[in-house]
């Protein structure tokens, strides 16, 4: 996962496999949609709710 700032928006991008999905998010909430993702993909019962 990585993200890069894009003017008003940020674009986290999600590596799996060979395959990239890019998202733009606004600024201040590019940190926190990293954070569900990734709890997410790794399995945390509380990204759930």
């Amino acid at each position: 996962m990585a993200a890069q700032r894009d003017g008003l928006h940020t674009a986290v991008a999600v590596v799996a496999g060979a395959s990239t999905i890019a998202f733009r998010v606004p600024n201040g909430r590019a940190e926190q949609i990293e954070a569900l993702i990734r709890n997410l993909v790794l399995g945390n019962p509380a990204a759930r709710k």
